[in-house]
């Protein structure tokens, strides 16, 4: 990735502090995080070995900007599950325990485990 040479002076309005925004130009495929420094400024935020920018405002989220190009988007719940480790695994099993009931989701398991075990 290349990170442009200039200094952001204010956010995007002018008006609203932000410790951290993202700024992109679509037609040339480029994006960029900027986080607001000890000096008042903004400084472009790069990405870690991986490509993916991790936020300060939200902690444990972050975002690989080339997923906002990719044809096909990638679906959101992958991404999810990228995001959230294990921990979206967990909500999205007592969703599932809550929307089925303990006893629907027993059924379903038996059922997959059968499918497994016969492919």
């Amino acid at each position: 990735m290349v990170v442009r040479e200039r200094e952001v002076a204010t956010p995007p309005t002018g008006k609203i502090s932000f410790k951290e925004f993202l700024e992109w130009a679509t037609e040339d495929t480029w994006a960029e995080f900027h986080r607001l420094g000890v000096d008042g400024r903004y400084h472009p935020a790069l990405p870690d070995a991986g490509g993916a920018y991790h936020l300060q405002t939200i902690s444990d989220f972050w975002l690989r900007l080339d997923w906002l190009w990719q044809d096909p988007l990638p679906q959101a719940e992958a991404i999810a599950r990228q995001i959230g480790g294990a921990a979206h695994i967990c909500a999205l099993a007592q969703i599932i325990v809550q929307t089925l009931g303990p006893e629907e989701l027993r059924h379903l398991l038996d059922e997959m485990g059968s499918l497994t075990r016969t492919s």
